[in-house]
């Protein structure tokens, strides 16, 4: 039986196991399955199912709702999944300086425009993860680089 007093529940104790938290209970990390993935001005929301194997052997399957501010990464992920992004282009925010606002078209600092700094950072990304990209150059005309067309 559970009886909500304002806006909390309070669970009766049986087991014990209701005042530890979930992942405590589980042998194997969550595998999300995304059902769905909304931005609305500078907040992330993201639906998806989750499935674990629990410290007893038995399957978990839950729902989950994350909503995540994200008020910095707004012009990243408008270049990344807008359609009227151009390719090549840069994006910031469109008020104060640059510093405040919606994405935009932005003027690139100078110094991201420096092609040898661009280079050894991208060599250094590959290093550190120890993940190698194809060289964009060496891809035939047929693919498309997307992203690929922008690296060093």
């Amino acid at each position: 039986m559970i009886r909500s007093y304002g806006a909390r529940a309070l669970v009766p104790r049986r087991s014990g196991l209701e005042s530890r938290p979930p992942h405590s209970r589980l042998a194997t990390p969550i595998v999300p399955e995304v059902h769905n993935i909304w931005a609305v001005g500078d907040t992330v929301i993201v639906r998806f199912d989750g499935r674990a194997t629990t410290t007893s052997g038995a399957p978990y399957r839950n729902q989950f709702v994350w909503i995540v501010r994200l008020p910095g990464a707004l012009p990243t992920l408008f270049a990344a999944t807008s359609p009227d992004a151009r390719k090549g282009g840069y994006y910031g925010p469109d008020r104060l300086s640059e510093t405040r606002g919606f994405p935009s078209e932005a003027k690139p600092p100078a110094v991201s425009l420096d092609a040898h700094a661009a280079g050894r950072l991208w060599d250094l990304s590959e290093t550190l993860t120890g993940v190698t990209f194809a060289d964009p150059e060496a891809l035939p005309a047929s693919v498309d680089q997307g992203a690929a067309g922008m690296a060093p």
